[in-house]
């Protein structure tokens, strides 16, 4: 049985160097920006936070690579009442 390669749009963090993948909306705008054929000299930038340490960053068209695997799932916090 072959296993299906899982691959995903990301960035790497700047501070702890994990991968953080893109949300649905700056996937999206990612999408967009890939396949416009003229030259935009306006690049989108992305403020993420990354899952693993959750620092948040902003990150430019420039940085978004492809990543194989899943992406990690965000830790939850919990409220402190």
């Amino acid at each position: 049985m072959i296993a299906e390669a899982h691959k995903y749009r990301g960035v790497v963090c700047v501070s702890c160097r994990q991968p953080v993948s893109l949300p649905s909306k700056a996937a999206q705008r990612d999408a967009k920006f890939r396949e416009k054929e003229s030259h935009d000299p306006i690049v989108p930038m992305f403020t993420l936070r990354c899952d693993a340490c959750e620092r948040e960053t902003r990150y430019m068209q420039g940085d978004v690579i492809d990543f194989e695997g899943v992406p990690k799932v965000r830790r939850v916090r919990k409220a402190s009442a």
